[in-house]
């Protein structure tokens, strides 16, 4: 009884010991360690008006989430995704940020959707010195407002319309005039702009440029506003809902044009639900396709349409590849420190199913990768790569045929 009673004394004075000198955590013992998760705050729209976009997101995370765990994890011990649900809204978004880094006490942020609330986040997540990769919101100011804690993997939105610009340039020849239609979001003011600046660079008379509110019902006016003007091509930037509108409206009109650029929320099966065959040989940017050659994306595509009996969208894909970085940056990591973890982004150099991830400095970026981009087109019912040539698996179909002619 009394050797008991001197070993617990014993044991408890070496907690106390080790708590004052600050000579680790008693609780990292390495068993404990192995028990323990690591826990990723990741915010995103999971309902409300991106909830499409969200669950293939969230598809996508917890997929690769599953394949961390069946390596062996990170360092023995398992990856743990603790989502909360924003609702599209950028201060949800910011609470959620929040929440999940002084409550949760996650180590690192991952997530987020529309360009407002990655906005919203990476203010939150520069605020708190918490690393924060961001999956998929694209507008220029996340990445350039001098935030050293914020990483993304997608593009900027001024490298969304490469690729259509790259199309014209090299394939179809370059638009003497066209329209810009843009939702008054962060990210659809932000592709407008640097639509803008490429007219200009290349003499493309702006016939017009118009924003309208998201989730508008009507886009008749505005239509029949551009079929007066006689474009040669409409570039628009719009989400589902919205886009799916301008579509079927523009089909109801009768406004023809050479050919409808879209920018990227053109490529989801909803997208072809809500329009039927008024998007037929629209043309959209896109990022993800079978006919990538990147390692993995044979595996990725096989598992996903087996899970979810869908094709991966670009938003599922990105997802998935954001984890595949996570991993391998948590894996290099000196420790779970925030600012071990920053360390390891900054030197971050990943193949993922979307190609290279690589954080560079430039043009006023910081810590943006440069992913590879392409443009699709939807063609009776189907969406195919048709540019660049090493991707495509169909014919492009340029100008596009009238209305009554389909």
């Amino acid at each position: 009884m009394f050797k008991a009673k001197k070993i617990l004394i014993i044991s408890f004075a070496s907690l106390v010991l080790a708590t004052m000198l600050g000579v680790g955590d008693y609780f990292s013992s390495p068993l404990r360690a192995a028990e323990e998760s690591i826990k990723v705050g990741v915010p995103a729209p999971l309902t409300g008006k991106f909830a499409a976009f969200g669950k293939r997101a969230y598809n996508g995370y917890m997929m690769a989430l599953e394949q961390v765990n069946a390596a062996g994890g990170i360092k023995g011990r398992k990856l743990e995704f603790v989502f909360e649900d924003t609702v599209g809204e950028p201060k949800n978004s910011m609470a959620a940020a929040k929440k999940l880094i002084t409550q949760t006490k996650v180590p690192i942020l991952v997530g987020e959707f529309s360009s407002s609330c990655t906005f919203a986040v990476a203010q939150v997540a520069q605020s708190y010195n918490t690393p924060f990769l961001v999956s998929i919101g694209a507008a220029d100011d996340v990445t350039k407002s001098g935030w050293d804690w914020v990483f993304r993997i997608q593009s900027s939105s001024s490298d969304w319309g490469r690729a259509v610009q790259d199309f014209w340039v090299n394939r179809i020849g370059i638009p003497k005039n066209l329209v810009i239609l843009h939702e008054e979001t962060l990210w659809g003011t932000t592709m407008a702009q640097s639509m803008l600046q490429f007219c200009k660079k290349h003499n493309i008379q702006v016939l017009l440029k118009e924003s309208y509110e998201l989730g508008i019902v009507d886009l008749k006016p505005l239509l029949m506003k551009v079929k007066a003007l006689k474009p040669q091509v409409v570039f628009t930037t719009s989400y589902l809902l919205d886009g799916a509108l301008l579509m079927r409206q523009a089909k109801e009109i009768n406004l023809n044009t050479e050919g409808f650029f879209g920018s990227g929320s053109e490529t989801s099966p909803e997208y072809l639900q809500a329009t039927g065959d008024a998007c037929d040989y629209q043309f959209t940017v896109d990022w993800f396709n079978r006919s990538f050659t990147f390692p993995g994306v044979k595996n990725f595509y096989d598992t996903y349409v087996k899970k979810h009996g869908e094709d991966p969208v670009f938003h599922a894909a990105h997802a998935f590849a954001s984890v595949q970085v996570l991993a391998d940056v948590l894996r290099r990591a000196k420790t779970l420190e925030k600012e071990d973890i920053k360390k390891a982004l900054e030197t971050a150099d990943v193949m993922t199913i979307v190609g290279p991830v690589k954080f560079e400095n430039y043009d006023g970026f910081l810590h943006q990768n440069k992913p590879f981009v392409m443009l699709s087109q939807w063609q009776k019912g189907k969406l195919f790569p048709i540019y660049p040539t090493e991707v495509a698996t169909a014919k492009y179909i340029y100008p596009v045929p009238n209305w009554d002619k389909r």
